[in-house]
């Protein structure tokens, strides 16, 4: 987005200046065209005034959705790196535990000639848990990031 200043007086050229006629004989009635062209300078002065506010509206919008997004970028890949090193965690207490306590919870611990070893499941359970819920989070972090992303984008096109 260029960061080129919108001059009102660009887009309004002569009409934001004022008016007026020279006097003749046989013409319209002065005061009518005076009065008019007041009214058509105020107009313009009141649109102007509201284009120029939603300008700024639209600047400062996309400015907090560009934070937005870059918030929600910096927690996608903060999620990202939590998951990273849980699953890495599991697969070091799943290879340290006994074959098949980690597969589920109904044979945990209960393999033939092992003793029962219930911490390394709880333990495996309670990442595979965090790993979930940081997907879970990851997947709306994305949603957050894609529809930020989209706004960003309307309001690029409106400028």
């Amino acid at each position: 987005m260029s960061d080129a200043t919108i001059n009102r007086e660009d887009i309004l050229g002569e009409a934001a200046k004022g008016y007026s006629f020279d006097k003749v004989l046989r013409g319209y009635d002065t005061k009518q065209v005076e009065d008019y062209i007041d009214n058509l300078v105020k107009t313009n002065k009141n649109a102007s005034e509201i284009f120029d506010s939603r300008i700024s509206d639209m600047k400062n919008q996309n400015t907090m959705l560009q934070y937005e997004l870059e918030q929600v970028k910096s927690e996608l890949e903060t999620s990202m790196k939590t998951i990273n090193t849980l699953r890495a965690e599991n697969d070091r207490l799943s290879k340290g535990a006994p074959k098949g306590a980690a597969v589920n919870a109904d044979n945990a611990g209960e393999v033939a000639g092992a003793a029962p070893d219930k911490s390394i499941y709880e333990i495996t359970q309670i990442y595979e848990s965090a790993i979930e819920k940081a997907e879970d989070l990851i997947q709306k972090l994305q949603s957050e990031l894609s529809l930020a992303h989209s706004k960003a984008e309307d309001l690029k096109k409106q400028d």
